[in-house]
């Protein structure tokens, strides 16, 4: 039986990464509340690589939690390097991976920005980073990145952004639930200074990653999916998910260069209908689900909108794909 929804009520530690360092559990719990990522966008993954001349021996998945995707992602290449900063994510990956060609993954408790000391010079073929990058020391990880990627190889990183419901009231509803995570959290998160740098890049789904010159080819490719194009960073997500009080001293911007290739994309798979059972899944993978009280208070004020009717809307993803020089 699959596990359901749960949250603890301990105090998350300081930053928001300290939230997803969780059990089997969790993150069986956590893959029924967000996006179900259609094929087609590995597909476009694997199609960019094989353009750019990349091989397929190996790939490492930093940030993989509990090797949420490492299957799918290492299914073209020979090994498949599964990393995460928490020993418990690692022991799920583990989980989840017994019983596939396990001497094809090789498993490593570490950060993206210290996988520089485990993994040699020019020795993957690829690196995944999926809606981990705003955990991250960005800087540092793209000095690691470049320090495993082979030239020619491929930086892959994507973004699912949270449920954008059709409903105009529903959504207005989910978004003032959401946006009391910064009152509620920052203190028990390591305050602002700690935690808003990391929040900005959630907010703008990534589009503020800037990517180094002196590290990839210029025309790099931003692939946004179902994502709505307001002519600011960020787009709706931005002002949707960035508490009001904060978006004047936390703005989004963007690090998309010159010579970046944009593409936009409408992806009928990536629409949802759903009954109001699908909510809690999703409420409890926001760090909010940590302070007691407030699933079941957004569930209640959620649910009196809902009633017995559907809940229907999009996934927004945004993909980033760039050549190692």
């Amino acid at each position: 039986m699959s596990a359901k929804p749960k949250s603890s009520h301990e105090p998350a530690p300081a930053g928001l990464a300290g939230f997803y360092s969780q059990t089997s559990d969790y993150w069986t719990a956590y893959l029924k509340g967000r996006a179900p990522l259609p094929n087609s966008i590995f597909q476009r993954i694997f199609d960019y690589h094989t353009c750019h001349g990349g091989q397929f021996h190996t790939v490492h998945e930093a940030g993989a939690a509990a090797a949420i995707h490492s299957l799918r992602i290492g299914a073209p290449f020979t090994k498949v390097i599964v990393s995460d900063s928490s020993e418990d994510n690692i022991a799920a990956a583990r989980a989840r991976l017994s019983g596939a060609k396990e001497a094809k993954y090789e498993l490593h408790v570490t950060k993206l920005e210290d996988s520089g000391a485990v993994l040699p010079p020019a020795s993957v073929d690829m690196v995944f980073c999926a809606t981990m990058l705003h955990f991250t020391d960005l800087p540092r990880s793209f000095e690691a990145i470049a320090h495993q990627l082979k030239p020619g190889g491929t930086f892959a990183a994507l973004f699912t952004g949270f449920m954008e419901m059709e409903d105009a009231r529903l959504h207005a509803a989910f978004i003032r639930r959401l946006q009391l995570w910064a009152p509620l959290m920052l203190e028990k998160m390591g305050g602002e200074e700690a935690v808003m740098p990391q929040f900005v890049t959630i907010a703008c789904m990534y589009e503020n990653v800037e990517l180094p010159a002196t590290i990839f080819e210029a025309q790099s490719e931003r692939i946004f999916i179902n994502g709505t194009d307001t002519g600011a960073p960020g787009g709706t997500m931005y002002a949707d998910t960035m508490p009001p009080d904060y978006r004047e001293r936390w703005p989004a911007v963007s690090g998309i260069g010159a010579e970046e290739i944009v593409i936009r994309v409408d992806d009928a798979e990536l629409y949802f209908e759903k009954d109001l059972s699908a909510l809690p899944y999703h409420l409890n993978t926001f760090p909010p689900a940590k302070v007691e009280g407030w699933v079941e208070e957004s569930m209640r004020e959620l649910g009196e909108i809902v009633g017995d009717g559907k809940i229907r809307g999009r996934w927004p993803v945004n993909l980033i794909l760039a050549t190692r020089k």
